[in-house]
């Protein structure tokens, strides 16, 4: 709204009494004028009732004065409260580009200001819950997917077992498929409640202060034997003192497996993996935890949408290794704390990496 034009309500009562003053000094001076007149008239014998003519003055005088304020009235409050309701109206029929433009008078103008402001933000409502509703749309099918392939596979060794036409080493090796495909839809349907339950408003952190540099250390270190069993190396550059720091242990654990895991997972044999700690809280920019390796770069595809809920890649998909919720769960983890979780080829020269910041 455009200040300059704004007319407040005081400033018309002003405007209305001013008028009204001036209206009864020009009643009483053409009351006068008209009393003289007809006296000056009755004496030439051509005006005889003065009285009728103050009457018809007195009339004239007040309709000019009740046309004024009518105009100004209508102009003022009636004209803008109708845009008002027409907005009104089509803001209830769902249509939220309307806009109230030119409220001219009074303080109308704050009106429009505070309608327009409040559809604007109507519709970003609007549009975040439909891009929320696409997002979980989306996310009911790959759920869908990825229980699907355990859940076929299932169906198909039980049926063969009933049947019985089947030696016992076959037998038994389709009942360790079955296992198998049982745990992991298990561990997806783990990671999906972990998930909601991370989302959850009342969800709250355990949190405690401690070592999270010997947090680290003892969540590589679970971990050794299988960066073995891929031939692959694990090194890490972790301060021997301590670095005291308030946080969720179960729950941060669970990041740093996490981001372990998917170097394992999503890296050939024979890969070289680094762990950094460094504390830079002194200098205002956190605790900083990186997870890099020198692995193939992440496709451009599956880096958009990295930390979206089952983005995993495809060859990941296949072979159930990996539900695509690790890294949504971590960066939902990390949020909590107060950090950022992010990904960079920069980071580190000629490797990828995760890196955690925790303020």
């Amino acid at each position: 709204m455009n200040k300059k034009r704004r007319f407040s309500i005081g400033t018309l009562l002003l405007t209305i009494l001013f008028i009204l003053v001036i209206v009864l000094a020009l009643q009483i001076s053409v009351n006068d004028f008209a009393k003289g007149a007809a006296d000056g008239w009755n004496s030439t014998g051509q005006l005889t009732d003065p009285d009728k003519i103050a009457v018809v003055t007195k009339v004239i005088v007040w309709v000019v004065f009740i046309a004024v304020i009518g105009t100004i009235i209508y102009l003022r409050i009636v004209r803008p409260v109708r845009k008002i309701s027409k907005s009104m109206e089509r803001v209830k029929e769902g249509n939220l580009d309307e806009q109230i433009k030119s409220l001219d008078g009074m303080e109308f103008g704050l009106i429009e200001d505070s309608f327009n402001s409040m559809v604007e933000s109507l519709k970003k409502a609007r549009e975040l819950e439909n891009d929320t509703n696409e997002k979980n749309r989306k996310l009911y099918a790959e759920i869908a997917h990825d229980l699907k392939t355990p859940m076929t596979m299932i169906l198909g060794y039980a049926r063969l077992i009933k049947e019985g036409a089947l030696d016992e080493k076959t037998r038994e090796q389709y009942l360790d498929t079955i296992i198998e495909q049982t745990g992991n839809a298990n561990a997806l349907l783990e990671e999906m409640l972990e998930y909601a339950k991370l989302g959850s408003t009342e969800y709250k952190l355990v949190k405690e202060e401690c070592d999270i540099a010997e947090l680290v250390r003892q969540v590589m270190a679970d971990n050794y034997i299988r960066f073995e069993e891929r031939n692959m190396t694990l090194d890490a550059d972790i301060p021997q003192e301590p670095v005291m720091y308030s946080f969720d242990v179960a729950q941060m654990k669970r990041v740093i497996t996490n981001l372990l895991g998917n170097a394992i997972k999503h890296n050939p044999e024979g890969v070289n993996v680094e762990v950094k700690l460094t504390d830079n809280r002194s200098s205002g920019e956190g605790i900083e935890i990186l997870v890099s390796d020198n692995g193939p770069a992440i496709d451009n595809e599956l880096k958009e949408g990295l930390f979206e809920p089952f983005r995993t890649g495809d060859d990941s998909r296949k072979t159930g290794n990996g539900s695509g919720l690790g890294l949504s769960i971590s960066r939902k983890i990390v949020s909590l704390h107060g950090g950022t979780l992010d990904y960079s080829e920069t980071k580190v020269p000629g490797y990828k990496s995760f890196v955690i910041v925790l303020k």
